[in-house]
This record gives structure tokens, C-alpha cells and sequence, in this order.
């Protein structure tokens, strides 16, 4: 190894003991130049990133973005208690009516980016505003928990974190490069001291709490200095641009207060920035948190202590989330044949492409729990029915209904052991049913013979006509209330019952079980002759049952038998 290669090598592993990082500029990953256009290829900007609608851009090469339009009326901060340095629990709002319009924000976006060579996060971010008649300062929050406002009138439902990051910094009417300053939620900082210094100088994290407290919870992690840029060269760990110097056109939605082409921002009323996330941790790539939401705001000064006015907050998820997908299909019909069987599955994706996800559970609606455990960056598991994951107490569930519906959701947590987070949920899944195995087709058969004869009934010569038959289950479900109606001539008008066979349950075809029989007698009282010497006595039979799944079925069956009496000439005596 040569002397210089060792040296080199020396080199940086003092600067490593040091804690020396070397900030990303942000504008050589984003092109932060005060405008929208592409027009430094190869970096991405924010008519790509935004489309004609704000929502139907390309993501280019952005991990995560987002874009909010203000509502109508726009929410705005109310009471003393909104300021930054108190925690979101004490913020509060209200539709504007008195917003000044050179506070208040028409569009407000973000995206998330990594530096290729250094692996750094970057957070770019821009806003307009609705009119340009006089400076406005502007504040942006990064939270790791969701934030927003609520129907209230209060902000929820997460609260701050240490490691919430803030910059402020101003639209500005006269330079391209306004200030901008940074800072963390730091709940170690219990009161602001004059002059702050900033954590990191130079690249290194020279200073501590409290002499970094800006204000109670606020420790000022960089400051830019006055001039300074987002390009040329610069190292600097945050940078914002205005387009000062003139109007320009964004490919999105926007009508300014003083009118003009519809998509012309005019001078001083584009706001953009950028912050390599990356450094305020310690320039390690991984050590950056989970951010989950973002805030725009307007402000009375750069102040941590200002007045905050308009705001516009969206979600911004850095760490992606578990999103789910499920099938459900019908198996078989259950051996009662009272119910369908439904095995359920699907797989579940990690949105995130950095890190990984833990402790990722499904819930199926069915009563059934899948865990599945972590899910890494960009990955898709499966889960439930024929995967590695089942689900407990079992893959599926029973239903009469068909098709059944159901739904799944699934939780995790950013941390082995974290806050739950979710649900989301698949939505409502109709069940497949299509499979040959889960149509119903019930059918039942009747069959049934007679034989006649003379007997002496009380001391009289009587017919008597004995009858027996089968009643046997043709399909492939079990049967119910299986009965048979006997309809001879002794007693009841045709049509009616005179004997009725009460046989219960049969088995589905080719089960033990499946058939029966029953058999009876009568005395006709009616002769129907069929030839000298000869007469016929005929009777019908109905069978009915019911299925759980497919309704009722019937059949009939009808004999004849013959009576022939001894000594007749058709007869002859043997």
C-alpha cells in the first residue's frame, strides 16, 4: 500500500472519530433554483414531481411525495397557545376569515430523496402563496407521528416526538436565497438561551443542549448564512430559493390574488427548500426516523415565538406502510352440508423502500390472526392459506352464505416492539364460489311396488294391498325433513295424504345413510277392473326434503298391482 493511500486512509478515519460528515446539498439532488421547470436535467423538479393536477405527476426519482391544496375556506391557527415551540396537544384552528393574503398558502409539497453516492435522505419541500404584497415567513414541520387537524377544531392524533424536525425560513420578494434555519423537537431543551449555537458547523456536531436551545423544545440544528445557495458548490446542510427575480410558470393549478395567466406564480410567491435529514442524525445513513405526516405554515416572523397563521398538513410517509391484499375461496360444502368452507390468504407489501417493518399482524373478520413478523423494504409476503404465515385457530371459515364476504386488515410497528400503526385494510372480499366442489345440488329419489291380496278382516272377505318402497338421496349434500306422502283410494280424496312416512335426515349420495325405506297397507275401496276375472288397485307417493344450502326438492312414484281372484277363468285353480 502506498504512503499517500495510507494517509488518505488516516485521514478518514479521524475525520470519522471527529464526527465529521459531509452534508449533501440539496440542490444537487433536487433542483432548488426557484422555479418548477426542468431545466437541469438530469435532477428532478416540481412540474414532474406535481403533473398538471398536483397529483398525477411521475414520481421521477423521489422515494415519497406529496401534494395539498388548501381548502375553502382555509384553516388557520387560533389562540396563543399555537405556537411552535408548544406541543401539537395545545395547538388548535379555525376556518380563516381574517388571514392576511400574503400569508395564506395556496399549494403546499414534499418529497423524499436519497443520494445516491452517500445514501443521504433529502427532504425537499415547496409552497405558494396568494398574493406577493410584502414578505411572509414561512415554517415547515416534519412529524414522525400523524399529524393534522381534527374535526374539533384541535390537532391530532399523534403529538410531538424528539427528532421532529422544523425549518423556518421566509418568502421573500428581494434575493433568490432566502435564510433558513433548522431545528429538532427536543424535549431536553427546557428554555431557550440567547444567540443559540447551531449543533452542526462545518459538517461537524460541535455543540449540545442547552447551549443549541432555541426555545423550550427547539434545539437549532444549522443556519444558513446570508448569500448562501443550494448549488454551486455549497455543502450546506439546508437551503431555500424564491423566485424573486420574476414569474413563473408551474404546471399545476394556481390563480394568484391580483390575476394574470392561470399557472404564473408571480415574483416572490414561490417558496422552495431542502434538507439533508441524513446530517441532523449524525450523517449515518439508518438513523434517520420514521416520518409519518408534514406542515406548511405561515408565520409572523422567523422567530421560534411567532404568531402562526395559515397552514396547510398532509401526510408524508417516509417509512412506508404495510398495505394488504386478500383472496378468499370457497373449498368445499362441510359434511353436514349445512355450510360452505372458505380458506382465506393474500399477501401483504412493505410501500417503504429504506427500511424494514415489524410486528406485522393480520386480522381477518372471520375471527382469524396471522402473524407474520417483519416485513423488509419493498417486500411482499404472503399470508394465510398454502403460505409460510397461517393464521390461527385455522386458514378459513364456514359460512351459509354464498358468496360469503369478509374483509382483512393488517397493523405493525416501526420498531420491534413499538406503537401499533394501521389499520389498513383490504377492503370488502366477495368469496369465489366457482369451484365444482361448492355447488349444491340436491336430488332425491322414490321408488315403490304393491302386491294385493284377499284376507279375512273381522270376519269378512277383504282386500288388502301392501306397498313398500326406497327413497334414496341423489346429490351431493345431505337432505332434511325427508318425508313421503302415501295417496291411495281407502280413505282421502285423491290428493290428500292417507299415509304419511316421516324419515328424517339422509346422508349425501354415496354416504352411509343415504337412502330408506318405508312400507304400509290399506283396504281399497275401490275395484278397477282391467280384464274378466281381474282388477287393479293403483297408488301414488310424493317424497319432499329440504337442503340447508339449496332449497327443497321432490319426487313421485306410483304402483299398480293386480288382483286376481283363485278359480277365476283368468285365473285357473292350479
Amino acid at each position: 500500500m502506498s504512503i499517500k493511500m495510507r494517509l488518505g486512509f488516516l485521514l478518514v478515519g479521524i475525520l470519522c472519530l471527529a464526527g465529521v460528515v459531509i452534508a449533501v446539498a440539496p440542490g444537487t439532488v433536487f433542483d432548488l433554483d426557484g422555479n418548477s421547470a426542468l431545466d437541469h436535467p438530469p435532477l428532478d423538479d416540481w412540474n414532474l414531481l406535481n403533473g398538471t393536477t398536483g397529483s398525477n405527476g411521475s414520481a421521477g426519482g423521489s422515494l415519497v411525495r406529496t401534494f395539498v391544496a388548501s381548502e375553502n375556506p382555509p384553516k388557520i391557527f387560533t389562540t396563543g397557545g399555537s405556537k411552535d415551540p408548544s406541543d401539537t396537544t395545545s395547538w388548535q384552528w379555525k376556518p380563516a376569515s381574517t388571514v392576511p393574503d400574503k400569508d395564506t398558502i395556496t399549494n403546499a409539497y414534499a418529497a423524499e430523496y436519497i443520494d445516491p453516492g452517500s445514501q443521504h435522505q433529502i427532504f425537499v419541500f415547496g409552497g405558494e402563496r396568494f398574493a406577493v404584497n410584502g414578505d411572509s415567513n414561512i415554517g415547515v414541520w416534519f412529524f414522525q407521528q400523524q399529524m393534522g387537524p381534527l374535526s374539533d377544531g384541535t390537532f391530532g392524533p399523534g403529538k410531538h416526538q424528539n427528532g421532529d424536525i422544523f425549518a423556518v425560513s421566509a418568502f421573500t420578494t428581494g434575493g433568490t436565497n432566502p435564510t433558513i434555519s433548522v431545528y429538532k423537537w427536543n424535549t431536553a431543551c427546557t428554555k431557550g438561551v440567547n444567540n443559540p449555537a447551531p449543533a452542526i458547523v462545518n459538517g461537524v456536531i460541535t455543540n449540545s443542549p442547552p447551549s443549541t436551545c432555541a426555545d423550550v423544545n427547539l434545539e437549532l440544528q444549522f443556519a444558513s448564512v446570508t448569500g448562501s445557495s443550494c448549488i454551486l458548490g455549497s455543502s450546506d446542510t439546508a437551503c431555500a430559493a424564491v423566485n424573486s427575480s420574476g414569474p413563473i410558470t408551474v404546471s399545476w393549478p394556481y390563480a394568484s390574488k391580483f390575476g394574470g395567466s392561470n399557472n404564473v406564480v408571480p415574483a416572490g410567491g414561490f417558496f422552495e427548500g431542502g434538507i439533508d435529514i441524513t446530517e441532523l442524525f449524525g450523517g449515518i445513513p439508518g438513523n434517520e426516523p420514521c416520518i409519518s405526516s408534514f406542515l406548511m405554515e405561515t408565520r409572523s416572523s422567523q422567530s421560534t415565538t411567532a404568531v402562526l397563521k395559515d397552514f396547510i398538513a398532509g401526510g408524508f410517509n417516509t417509512c412506508g406502510e404495510i398495505t394488504i391484499h386478500k383472496d378468499c375461496n370457497c373449498d368445499h360444502i362441510t359434511a353436514d352440508g349445512n355450510a360452505y368452507q372458505y380458506n382465506v390468504g393474500g399477501t401483504v407489501t412493505n410501500t417503504g423502500k429504506v427500511v424494514s417493518l415489524f410486528d406485522v399482524v393480520v386480522t381477518d373478520s372471520a375471527g382469524l390472526t396471522c402473524s407474520i413478523g417483519t416485513v423488509a423494504p419493498g417486500a411482499t409476503v404472503a399470508w394465510g392459506n398454502g403460505s409460510s404465515f397461517p393464521c390461527s385457530p385455522s386458514n378459513g371459515f364456514t359460512s351459509a352464505s354464498k358468496p360469503a364476504t369478509n374483509t382483512a386488515t393488517v397493523t405493525w410497528s416501526k420498531t420491534p416492539g413499538g406503537p401499533r400503526l394501521g389499520p389498513n385494510s383490504s377492503g370488502l372480499v366477495t368469496c369465489d364460489t366457482t369451484a365444482p366442489a361448492c355447488q349444491a345440488s340436491p336430488a332425491i329419489l322414490i321408488t315403490k311396488m304393491c302386491t294385493s291380496g284377499i284376507v279375512v278382516n273381522n270376519g269378512r272377505i277383504e282386500i288388502l294391498v301392501n306397498f313398500s318402497g326406497t327413497v334414496s338421496n341423489q346429490g351431493n349434500v345431505p337432505l332434511h325433513n325427508t318425508s313421503v306422502c302415501e295417496d291411495d283410494d281407502a280413505n282421502n280424496a285423491p290428493g290428500v295424504c292417507d299415509q304419511t312416512f316421516n324419515i328424517g335426515d339422509l346422508a349425501a349420495k354415496g354416504s352411509a345413510g343415504d337412502s330408506a325405506v318405508f312400507s304400509g297397507s290399506y283396504f281399497p275401496s275401490v275395484i278397477n277392473p282391467v280384464s274378466p276375472g281381474r282388477a287393479s288397485f293403483t297408488d301414488n307417493v310424493k317424497v319432499t326434503a329440504t337442503s340447508s344450502l339449496a332449497g327443497s326438492v321432490s319426487n313421485t312414484a306410483s304402483a299398480t298391482c293386480l288382483l286376481c281372484p283363485p278359480g277365476s277363468a283368468a285365473c285357473p285353480v292350479p
